[in-house]
């Protein structure tokens, strides 16, 4: 994940953004307050792969998509960082349930038809 403001709010559900600072906006100041509302659940995170090449004719090197529906960050997140190097932002996200498809699991995958 890119580490900007959007993805860190994402990865901290509830979480609110206010401008910061005394006079003139210089940062985002994301706070939390511990309630966490319909809107902060995600509707579709996918994790998005290619098949290998020696896959069945037609399909290699075609995109193979996971997704997570109702998608909410389990445990916020973590930096890995690393001398001369970009900091990597790890989030761990589970699906949930729609109450108004109870029987339908939070999850999907597309695979590319051969």
């Amino acid at each position: 994940m890119e580490f900007n403001t959007d993805n860190i709010q994402k990865a901290l559900p509830g979480a609110n953004i206010e401008d910061w600072s005394s006079t003139t906006a210089t940062h985002d100041k994301l706070t939390r307050a511990g309630c966490i509302e319909v809107a902060d659940y995600i509707d579709y995170i996918a994790l998005v792969g290619k098949l290998a090449n020696d896959c069945a004719a037609g399909s290699a090197g075609e995109p193979v998509v996971f997704l997570v529906k109702n998608g909410l960050s389990k445990s916020g997140f973590s930096f890995d960082m690393a001398d001369e190097s970009e900091a990597v932002m790890s989030v761990e996200f589970s699906g949930h349930y729609d109450p108004d498809t109870p029987t339908e699991e939070p999850w999907a995958i597309l695979i590319p038809k051969p």
